[in-house]
């Protein structure tokens, strides 16, 4: 099963920046596993209810941006990966700004309990939050 996460907030704010400091589209364009810095998971969920998982990281400079989230949920856990962009054309100017980003990503059950939450963090590990099913 695959699931799609939202950017709340900060979505128009990445898409502008994106927009005004870099081209993101096109063979210029190089596409990584963003890592995470941190997220916010409840320790504990009811079996029956949606479990919300809040992402947060941060991009160096303008030329960086959020492509998007993906999920791969089974019963037993969800693993998640950002996909980052990064414009790389020859001669394309980049403002120094750390941009920050954060994203809701609603899981919908069923759940085993303990459910876990695995983060890809493109480096070779994960981020891993384990939730308790009651």
């Amino acid at each position: 099963m695959k699931i799609r996460g939202w950017l709340p907030r900060t979505g128009f704010a990445l898409l502008l920046s994106s927009l005004i400091g870099c081209d993101v589209t096109g063979p210029d364009v190089r596409r990584f596993t963003a890592p995470v810095d941190s997220m916010i998971v409840p320790s504990t969920i009811v079996g029956s209810d949606s479990l919300e998982i809040r992402l947060f990281g941060s991009l160096p400079n303008s030329c960086y941006g959020i492509e998007g989230v993906d999920a791969e949920k089974t019963a037993e856990k969800v693993e998640i990966t950002v996909r980052g962009t990064e414009n790389i054309r020859e001669g394309i100017g980049c403002y120094a700004a750390i941009k920050n980003w954060d994203w809701l990503l609603v899981v919908s059950p069923p759940y085993e309990d303990p459910f876990t939450v695995d983060v890809d963090q493109g480096d070779g590990t994960s981020m891993e939050r384990v939730v308790m099913v009651r």
